[in-house]
């Protein structure tokens, strides 16, 4: 199955040269498998306290949020300041 990652990371998308990826996924991976496969493939470290915000399909999810075929998964960057 194929999910759609839109990135909203300057860096990343500088990385791997474009906003949006499709990634082909296994039926039952998650975002924690999505993220893993993002961070060998593309060297995106996404996993850890603080590190962002992940919609699928518009809304909040989690690490052990499941995915299924088409979801757009949209990972953005927190905003510092000061």
């Amino acid at each position: 199955m194929e999910v759609i990652v839109r990135l909203v990371l300057p860096t990343c998308c500088k990385m791997i040269e474009r906003e949006t990826i499709t990634v082909s996924l296994k039926e039952g991976d998650t975002v924690e498998t999505l993220l893993t496969m993002l961070g060998a493939k593309y060297g995106i470290s996404w996993l850890g306290e603080g590190t962002g915000v992940i919609f699928v399909n518009q809304k909040k999810a989690g690490l052990e949020t499941p995915l299924n075929r088409g979801d757009e998964v949209l990972l953005v960057h927190p905003i510092g300041g000061g």
